[in-house]
């Protein structure tokens, strides 16, 4: 899956215009295929100040021990006058040095005597600055760097650096300002130019900014989600989300947000195993996407379970009946020559002319090789059964990739937080959500086998009708219907400008679709038609600690009437069509 994660103080949300650079700054991959940025951020320079020049004694400590390709400043560089000496002093580390960097402007930098233009101005000629900007939208600091391959040929990852602005213009919303619309736009076309010039692919990215958005304070408050560092305070973020987090996520190629602004903050936040996010305004509750994503999973991710449990058991079962056939070749020639021995020693003993003597030592002869004989008979026997019962259990494991155990591996694998968790970071690749309808959003989950998944999900609130607690079955769930579709085959192609669906043909899973496009309203009554449609639990567990055995008539519909649909067994029964006809 693609992580999106966040820093913060440095704060970043990893979710990672062009702009002219000389041939000298260009930037690309080192031969290691590697390339190092260091960020800095708040650096607040006054004039005269101890406490800004032990910043400066810092950075260069960072500098010389890092050795970085590229620096990236994120914001409130100056915070006393002269504008123009705070911000040298606070660019002379890298400056000295003739390092690459870039700036962003902080809601700090043009409170002085110089305008955020006016400070661009001032650096646009000091060795080393990439800090371009963008005509025609809000803001000064928007530009992209691309990153080229270590051979400098093609553009191999995207650096995108926003301008968060200073302060909120509306009367009716205080705080922070935010990132326009129309930096929005701005990324969003970037991001398709780059990806459609490398075949498609979204190139993988960053981005640099001052202000977090709003998403930094949902990602520290998931339990779910691993924060590292510190964090001493609520980010200070806009009022106003304007869907740059959701743009990125459905862009699908920022894997990193870095931001600034909240000083006492100093944390990364892994958020990639519970991709959220708001398209065009509508409400998309966790559970939803959660519980559509693993609906969409689990039987791929209970048959790889299985499939990577029994090829480690086959994998053991193999090196112990090596070792088995090699213990039960060591004592098959200890038998051999035991044999010997006693032939030897009955040529000897039969020369020996006191026969009573000669009877008596044969005699004891027999005696110790009929004992070891027998020792190791027994003893090759028992590995030979050894070694037979374990092919037996091998040629089983082979034959259980199979439907009995299926079904229970996907019961386990509802019921297990961790299990989930552990399959959504090492095989889903990349979940991208598009506004299909008015109500309904389509939910791409690419794998990292190449396998893609389909589903429709409401972007709209629940009605409490609509939700219900299944005591024997789903435990919580939402009584609708919605999209199960298999697109491994990439039979099927989404216009997110026109939002029609193109069933181009040739599947071997949907033989009763016909070729052509189609609106949203006619694909979903073929879809209909044909019975590939599916339902999904809440994303609750049984390890959850909440009390999953008494329903809450208040907040949901009546517990099993007899006219329900049993959607465990439904959506079983669709999961199984969907893989076994592909």
């Amino acid at each position: 899956m693609k992580k999106i994660k966040t820093l913060c103080g440095v704060l970043a949300l990893l979710c990672v215009g062009m702009m002219p650079v000389s041939a000298q700054n260009v930037l690309k991959f080192n031969a290691d295929k590697k390339f190092k940025i260091v960020q800095f951020t708040d650096v607040h320079w006054v004039p005269g100040d101890s406490a800004s020049e032990e910043a400066a004694e810092r950075m260069n400590e960072v500098l010389d021990v890092e050795k970085p390709d590229l620096v990236i400043y994120t914001g409130d560089l100056v915070f006393g006058k002269p504008a123009s000496e705070a911000l040298s002093k606070a660019l002379e580390p890298v400056v000295s040095r003739r390092l690459p960097f870039a700036v962003t402007w902080g809601n700090h930098d043009d409170e002085q005597d110089m305008t955020r233009i006016e400070l661009l101005e001032y650096i646009k000629d000091m060795p080393g600055n990439l800090t371009s900007t963008t005509a025609g939208i809000s803001g000064v600091t928007n530009y992209v760097l691309p990153l080229k391959s270590e051979d400098g040929k093609k553009d191999a990852a995207v650096l995108y650096v926003f301008d968060s602005n200073a302060y909120s213009s509306l009367k009716q919303v205080k705080g922070y300002d935010w990132i326009k619309p129309d930096q929005i736009n701005w990324y969003v076309e970037s991001s398709v130019g780059y990806t459609e010039r490398n075949g498609g692919k979204p190139l993988p990215s960053l981005a640099f900014f001052h202000i977090p958005f709003p998403e930094y304070n949902e990602a520290a408050q998931d339990e779910n989600a691993l924060l590292i560092g510190t964090r001493k305070e609520k980010a200070c973020a806009p009022l106003i989300n304007t869907g740059l987090y959701a743009a990125m996520l459905n862009a699908g190629d920022i894997m990193a947000t870095f931001v600034g602004h909240d000083h006492v903050n100093d944390y990364v936040v892994d958020w990639k195993d519970k991709p959220r996010t708001c398209t065009n305004g509508a409400e998309l509750r966790q559970w939803k996407l959660d519980g559509l994503v693993l609906q969409l999973s689990i039987q791929m991710f209970a048959e790889i379970n299985i499939q990577q449990t029994n090829i480690l058991k086959i994998e053991n079962l193999g090196k112990e009946i090596e070792e088995l056939v090699q213990i039960k070749s060591s004592k098959n020639t200890e038998l051999v020559e035991a044999e010997n021995l006693y032939k030897k020693t009955l040529k000897r003993l039969i020369a020996i002319e006191d026969d009573e003597v000669a009877k008596n030592l044969i005699s004891d002869a027999k005696h110790k090789y009929d004992e070891t004989k027998n020792v190791l008979n027994k003893t090759m026997d028992k590995l030979s059964r050894e070694i037979t019962t374990k092919r037996i259990t091998i040629d089983n494991l082979k034959r259980l990739n199979a439907n009995p155990l299926l079904i229970n591996k996907m019961d386990e694998i509802r019921k297990n937080r961790d299990l989930v968790k552990t399959m959504v970071d090492e095989y889903i690749d990349k979940i991208t959500i598009f506004r299909l309808h008015e109500l309904w959003l389509l939910v791409v989950v690419s794998y990292k086998g190449g396998e893609e998944m389909w589903g429709t999900i409401k972007c709209a609130r629940y009605k409490k009708e609509e939700m219900f607690y299944d005591e024997l079955h789903c435990h919580y769930g939402v009584e609708f219907q919605g999209w199960l579709l298999n697109n491994t085959e990439h039979c099927f192609s989404y216009d997110k400008s026109t939002r029609i669906i193109t069933y181009h043909g040739g599947s071997k899973i949907y033989v009763e679709f016909k070729s052509g496009e189609y609106d949203y309203d006619t694909f979903n009554q073929m879809i209909q038609a044909t019975g590939w449609m599916g339902c999904f639990p809440f994303y609750a567990y049984e390890d959850s600690g909440k009390d999953l055995s008494v329903p809450s008539n208040e907040d949901f519909g009546k517990s099993l009437q007899e006219n329900r649909t049993d959607w465990k067994v439904h959506n079983d029964k669709v999961l199984e069509r969907l893989l076994s006809k592909s």
